[in-house]
């Protein structure tokens, strides 16, 4: 039995230590943080090795300080990974071309801990996830991910929606490095069983500045407390799936969130969530919203706009924009026949509607989609417009109501008309006017009888009560 062996697990404390398999010019290589020897047949031999062992309970592999040269690995089920920091042992690439630097493929009950994947800018992925055969769980914690070419990290699930993978990244730091690479991206087939969580940690993509942070397909993604810099076109793009965040920041130059127009899974799913978050994302829009899902936002701020468009679905309790402009921008392209809840955004405006085409006539279609459904509503607590709608072109409606039949009925503070259909009903007013306007008149209801005050303070009665 080799000294050298005996040691190395004794006093390191694990199971497989990934030293005992290695040549002393190898082992010289790894603790030299060199890392020119390529050694993966000697890593992948402790990884089996503590495979064997994990059938009766769970094994670690432990990677001690240095540079571990290797073309790519294949992960066994129930064996776990630490090493001694996520600066201080490093799994390098060392092949261009490879798929993935680490593959977890029906991988469960697996904690991986202090250690950094570095793709080394030559392999696809740094790390991918895929359950086939059975869903898996696997805990990162103070784990680093960086340097792959097409996306640092890869989760997917095709197993179905009853067996949740689940994945849990704890203050975990995911940065791709070369001009072709996302941070991260999370597919789940044609299920849902995909459970990803991220608890503090960075993603960033701070040298892929016309790519995105994250890229979701299916299923459930949380962010808590998480950090997201260096995107130029966005942070996270929904095709489908839900998305939920609370708290944390964002620095990208993009926008934060976009729910695509793909993702029409609709009112009965799990809403977007996105509770006391803050973004100073220079974009123009912080949150572009285009897909059928509920986006609920919360408590949030930044500097750029909420804009909607299509069938999208928006709930509002507060959202607090750094300028004093207007926060939410509905998007008349393709038309809008989504809805807006707000219970009050500051400061003190509700919504603008602007049309991003200006060659769309009338200005803004509102069409309900939804049976037993309002159109679209916004209302506003303490603010001084509830709604401001502008049209910069002569040429084209400002505003334009109609329904399926032509029968629409406008009601202003009420509803009662009297069974009569495409008709304008006006409730009594709360205060009748006192000064004069300016530049123009005013129309009102007093007990019933309807009034017009005009600029020059005279009040003519034109229908009485």
């Amino acid at each position: 039995m080799s000294l050298t062996k005996v040691t190395n697990s004794m006093i390191q404390g694990a199971f497989v230590n990934v030293l005992d398999y290695l040549t002393p010019s190898e082992l010289a290589d790894v603790q030299s943080n060199t890392g020119a020897i390529d050694i993966t047949a000697k890593v992948q031999a402790a990884i089996d090795a503590a495979a064997a062992i994990g059938t009766v309970g769970g094994a670690f592999v432990y990677f001690p300080t240095g540079t571990y040269s290797v073309s790519t690995l294949t992960w066994k089920q129930q064996v776990s990974m630490i090493g001694a920091g996520h600066y201080s042992s490093i799994i390098k690439a060392n092949t261009a071309g490879t798929s993935t630097l680490i593959l977890f493929e029906n991988v469960s009950r697996s904690t991986i801990r202090d250690i950094w994947f570095n793709g080394n800018n030559l392999c696809n992925r740094t790390w991918t996830f895929r359950a086939t055969t059975s869903a898996g769980s696997v805990l990162f914690e103070h784990v680093q991910f960086t340097g792959a070419l097409t996306y640092t990290v890869e989760l997917e699930n095709s197993v179905g929606p009853d067996d949740i993978a689940h994945v849990l990244f704890i203050q975990c730091y995911l940065r791709s490095d070369p001009v072709v690479a996302l941070t991260a991206q999370f597919k789940n087939g044609a299920s849902n069983g995909l459970l990803i969580t991220f608890i503090g940690g960075i993603l960033s993509t701070r040298n892929t500045p016309s790519y995105t942070n994250v890229e979701i397909s299916q299923g459930t993604v949380s962010f808590i407390d998480t950090y997201f810099s260096g995107a130029d076109t966005g942070d996270i793009d929904c095709v489908a799936g839900c998305v939920r965040v609370w708290g944390g920041r964002s620095e990208s130059a993009g926008f934060f969130f976009r729910s695509r127009a793909a993702d029409t899974t609709g009112l009965s799913q799990s809403p977007h969530l996105f509770e006391g978050f803050q973004s100073s994302n220079t974009g123009a829009n912080i949150f572009e919203l285009l897909g059928e899902r509920v986006t609920t936002i919360n408590a949030c701020q930044g500097a750029g706009n909420i804009y909607i468009q299509g069938k999208a679905v928006c709930e509002l309790g507060t959202y607090t924009k750094s300028d004093s402009t207007y926060p939410i921008d509905i998007g008349s392209a393709g038309g809008f026949n989504g809805t807006v809840r707000s219970l009050g955004i500051a400061p003190n405006k509700t919504a603008e509607i602007s049309s991003v085409s200006p060659n769309y006539n009338p200005f803004l279609t509102m069409v309900n989609s939804y049976v037993n459904a309002n159109d679209w509503a916004i209302t506003a607590g303490t603010a001084v417009n509830d709604l401001a709608i502008r049209n910069t072109s002569n040429s084209y409606n400002a505003l334009y109501f109609q329904n399926g039949t032509g029968k629409v009925s406008l009601g202003i503070n009420g509803t009662s008309f009297g069974g009569g259909e495409a008709v304008i009903y006006i409730a009594n007013a709360n205060i009748v006017p006192s000064s004069n306007p300016a530049s123009g008149g005013i129309l009102y209801v007093d007990s019933g009888a309807l009034k017009y005050r005009g600029s020059s303070g005279t009040v003519t009665t034109i229908a009485a009560a």
